[in-house]
């Protein structure tokens, strides 16, 4: 199977630690993986540590600058790249899924399209944290809700996000599915020294922080 990865990237935060876990592994099981960073002049520029990292796993790249808003002459490059035989692609956060998803419905797109959801809107969270109640037709909303009508599938990185994208009218029930971020033991834990983290003869591990919309109660 041959997958392009695609996303805006100006630092590496989430999505980007999870793409950099992700892909060796993918890359293990003999699945061929290439990434399509799109970004701005304003936030990151071209190149820069993410890159850097892809490339000396040995991961085909490439780089759009997408500007501020959607332009013909830039669309048609992204095809260009996302039409040269793969399978999938698959989107990370609202730059890319509204990319591809005008590509889809405006340009046409071989592979399948999917996408997968590492958060929402920074201003919408800080204000109201994940409440569904609250969400409007902010420009944000419009666009993700538009943007992932047109993919076969999408993906969250937990129940709470999931639960969010259902109960606001983002996506449906039977079209996003859950595959959680996880984390590698002996790299996280184990390879620190069992005794360091040793409080009590059992213990659970809980990965994430400890609040509600996380599901810890």
């Amino acid at each position: 199977m041959k997958i392009l990865f695609v996303q805006k990237e100006g630092g590496i935060f989430g999505a980007e630690n999870y793409h950099l876990k992700v892909i060796p592994r993918l890359l293990a099981e003999g699945v061929e993986v290439d990434f399509l960073r799109l970004y701005t002049d304003y936030q990151g520029g071209k190149g820069g540590e993410f890159i850097n990292r892809l490339n000396s796993i040995g991961v085909k790249t490439y780089e759009v600058n997408i500007g501020k808003y959607p332009k013909l002459g830039t669309l048609k490059e992204i095809r260009k790249i996302a039409n040269d035989g793969y399978d999938l692609v698959h989107t990370h956060l609202i730059h890319a899924d509204f990319y591809l998803a005008l590509i889809k419905t405006f340009l046409g797109l071989k592979p399948v399209l999917v996408s997968t959801k590492h958060g929402y809107d920074n201003t919408f969270t800080s204000k109201f944290g994940f409440d569904a109640s609250k969400q409007t037709n902010t420009p944000y909303f419009l666009l993700s809700k538009w943007a992932e009508k047109r993919m076969k599938a999408s993906f969250t990185i937990s129940q709470g996000l999931r639960n969010f994208f259902i109960q606001t009218g983002l996506s449906k029930p039977e079209r996003m599915r859950i595959i959680h971020y996880g984390f590698d033991m002996p790299e996280n834990y184990l390879s620190k020294g069992k005794e360091d983290y040793r409080q009590a003869p059992k213990q659970i591990i809980i990965a994430g922080r400890l609040i509600a919309f996380k599901g810890h109660k």
